[in-house]
């Protein structure tokens, strides 16, 4: 026993939260949502399961708080709608370039098909990501740069649909002449409204 290793202390308190969620992000970066276990978790983090299970009580959970710890763009209210969404788009690129998280949502999306705890709390991730897009467009109603009966929330699935096949599919950056590009088309788009008078789903 002279020879043995002294022990590894384990993280505590915040540090300890931070433990976990980095060893979530990285069995999720090498090896996928279906190799995630709490006991692989636990293992990495050097953390007991009833420490992660009186944090979060799923896996799914987990994987929120993963989510959470990812900068959220921030909606600006600048001189038009076209340089608010060429700002807001901008963010939202730099976020997601430097983000290990980038590699991990096209697999966590396939998950969600047979996943319905999955599904519900990337739901609320999404959620977080439009906010701010969704804020830009009613500001832009509000000053009469768009109509009141503008389809918002079409537009925003345009939006997400349109940076998520250029950046999980293509594996393509997004440039400032494609941002611009994207917005020109979509404020032609949007501002043609739908005469319902509705705003929201």
């Amino acid at each position: 026993m002279a020879n043995a290793k002294p022990a590894v202390p384990r993280p505590r308190g915040r540090a300890v939260e931070q433990a976990i969620l980095k060893a979530t992000l990285q069995i999720l970066t090498e090896d996928g949502y279906t190799a995630l276990t709490i006991d692989r978790v636990a293992a990495t983090a050097r953390a007991s399961k009833t420490t992660i299970y009186r944090r979060w009580a799923t896996k799914e959970h987990l994987v929120l708080a993963v989510f959470a710890e990812l900068p959220v763009a921030e909606p600006v209210a600048g001189p038009s709608l076209e340089a608010d969404l060429i700002t807001l788009f901008g963010q939202f690129t730099r976020i997601m370039e430097n983000s290990p998280l980038r590699g991990v949502l096209p697999n966590l999306t396939a998950e969600c098909i047979n996943n319905p705890e999955l599904s519900a709390a990337l739901i609320q991730v999404n959620e977080q990501r439009r906010a701010p897009i969704r804020q830009v467009l009613r500001h832009a109603i509000t000053r009469g740069e768009l109509p009141a009966d503008a389809d918002i929330e079409l537009a925003i699935d345009v939006i997400q649909g349109a940076i998520s096949i250029r950046l999980y599919f293509l594996l393509d950056r997004l440039s400032e002449d494609w941002i611009q590009g994207l917005v020109r088309l979509l404020l032609k788009g949007i501002g043609q409204g739908r005469g319902t008078g509705k705003t929201k789903r």
